[in-house]
């Protein structure tokens, strides 16, 4: 029993070479769930021993509030061929965002003039409200992953 639960401490064990994804400043990270593998994976048997895990870890940053993961995978191990979701195929996030925007503009928020970085959608599903509102830069890449 008492390995068991040295097992589990191991697992863990929180690396201390954290740092706030904003503020750059070193951070102490509080918990660590260890190995975990990325969600929806939907992987063929012959293909577990090649599934990708990291070390989910997260902290807490007390300069501006923000509780972060440590390391969190790349984008393409995230969104690739195999990837399930896509913002645009949920009737309620799209009923959401137009919910959203039809808000903003009853609330005087939007104008010809206004800007929009659509943040947490991988498929413009939120920007397509503002079509007709508003002109667009699609062509812009402000985070290179």
């Amino acid at each position: 029993m008492q390995k068991k639960y040295l097992m589990i401490i191991k697992k863990m064990i929180i690396r201390t070479n954290m740092k706030c994804k904003v503020s750059n400043i070193k951070i102490k990270p509080f918990m660590s769930f260890g190995k975990m593998p990325m969600a929806n994976g939907f992987l063929k048997k012959k293909n577990f021993k090649k599934e990708f895990f990291y070390e989910l870890e997260v902290g807490f940053c007390p300069k501006n509030f923000l509780f972060q993961i440590n390391d969190h995978p790349k984008s393409p191990k995230i969104f690739n061929n195999e990837y399930p979701f896509f913002t645009g195929k949920s009737d309620h996030m799209t009923k959401h965002f137009a919910n959203f925007f039809n808000w903003m503009g009853r609330n005087d928020y939007l104008k010809k003039s206004s800007n929009c970085i659509e943040i947490g959608s991988n498929d413009g599903t939120f920007l397509h409200n503002f079509k007709k509102k508003i002109s667009m830069r699609q062509d812009l890449n402000l985070l290179k992953t």
